[in-house]
């Protein structure tokens, strides 16, 4: 995680990982300014979630989504259930 946190390549990071961690992962990549998309289920309770919605607000252009990622015939899809992020301009 701090190898991301640090790459000033990456701007956008996708949480596939055991929910478990979803809060702590998030919070950290939202802090250095990437753009996150985590898996569902987004968090462990309503608290982690409303800290990761105030964390995600307090950075410009910094949506927070959450979303699963699957196969269809077609290819990838990713559907978003929810955006917390300011309108982008």
């Amino acid at each position: 995680m701090q190898k991301l946190y640090n790459c000033l390549q990456v701007d956008i990071v996708y949480l596939a990982m055991l929910h478990t961690g979803h809060c702590a992962a998030a919070l950290l990549m939202i802090a250095a300014g990437k753009h996150v998309l985590v898996e569902k289920p987004f968090a462990m309770n309503e608290r982690e979630a409303r800290k990761m919605i105030k964390a995600a607000k307090k950075k410009v252009c910094v949506p927070l989504l959450r979303g699963s990622c699957g196969k269809s015939g077609d290819g990838p899809v990713v559907a978003v259930d929810a955006n917390c992020s300011p309108p982008f301009t």
